[in-house]
């Protein structure tokens, strides 16, 4: 689409804000090239949020025989960078799998990193050793009671965290009270072992701003800065805002009318403009570095 810049009401650091969004080829920045010829995109009768960064939370690509239609599901939901889940269940040959998944995953439509998913007992410092320096976003650890985090050495694995930053975040099986009882009991394990986290909890939702920052995502996606991969959402409005109260992220569960990705219109009303898209395996830059 070359060079263009909008003014619009705009989503940005979890709230709305009138933010100037300039575009040049695939990315956001911060001033024009002198030989650049911008023009002016007219985005009034639309609301803009980034595009989502989401894990595939609700419908795992691993599991799947048709990978590729489903992350066009996500896509069209507005996910431009897909957090693919790698179940961990062994000690043994995981760099083997690591690298037989990423084979797999060549040839979707849609940028992607992979998220391994690992229990707690299984996890060793050799691990996020290995997932860090291939910079992974984080490793989630699956949670289903307190028992789970019993008799599991943090204290080596926070210290195996060290060189790469790279968080260990739960992955919450269970639902309502018993969620969140069991994710203070996380934090408090946290906190005792000094150990690197997410900011907030692994959801069916785009990840927040915090957790972005955490993993060393922000802010090349998730958020609509200079230096960002031109990944945006544009939602049809009626004149006022998309959400009332900007503490309550309703707009999680709206479908974009159009996705921009890579500077590129890729669905519009739900309909995929290019069948012949193919994404990139994505590596987060330095974990913590903006938290």
């Amino acid at each position: 689409m070359g060079a263009y810049y909008f003014y619009q009401r705009t989503w940005h650091k979890e709230n709305w804000v009138n933010k100037e969004v300039l575009v040049e080829d695939d990315c956001f920045v911060r001033k024009f090239l002198s030989s650049s010829h911008p023009i002016e995109l007219n985005v009034d009768a639309y609301h803009v949020t980034p595009g989502y960064v989401m894990l595939d939370h609700s419908a795992p690509l691993y599991s799947s025989v048709d990978k590729k239609k489903l992350s066009l599901d996500y896509l069209i939901r507005g996910c431009t960078l897909l957090l693919v889940q790698l179940p961990i269940t062994t000690t043994h040959l995981f760099k083997q799998k690591y690298h037989s998944f990423l084979h797999m995953l060549a040839g979707l439509p849609m940028d992607y990193m992979i998220s391994p998913v690992v229990a707690p007992r299984l996890l060793t410092p050799a691990m996020v050793r290995f997932f860090g320096l291939r910079k992974a976003p984080f490793i989630l650890v699956e949670l289903h009671t307190e028992k789970d985090m019993k008799n599991v050495a943090w204290e080596w694995l926070a210290q195996a965290q060290s060189y790469t930053r790279i968080p260990i975040a739960p992955f919450i099986k269970v639902k309502g009270e018993d969620s969140q009882k069991l994710y203070d009991a996380w934090k408090k394990t946290v906190e005792h072992c000094d150990m690197i986290t997410l900011k907030d909890p692994i959801t069916e939702h785009p990840l927040t701003s915090n957790n972005l920052r955490r993993a060393g995502i922000y802010p090349y996606k998730g958020d609509l800065m200079p230096g960002g991969q031109a990944d945006y959402n544009l939602h049809l409005h009626d004149g006022c805002t998309v959400i009332d109260d900007p503490t309550e992220i309703r707009y999680h569960g709206s479908v974009p009318d159009v996705t921009i990705m890579n500077g590129e219109v890729v669905q519009v009303n739900q309909e995929i403009m290019n069948d012949n898209m193919i994404g990139k395996h994505r590596k987060v830059s330095i974990p913590m570095h903006f938290a």
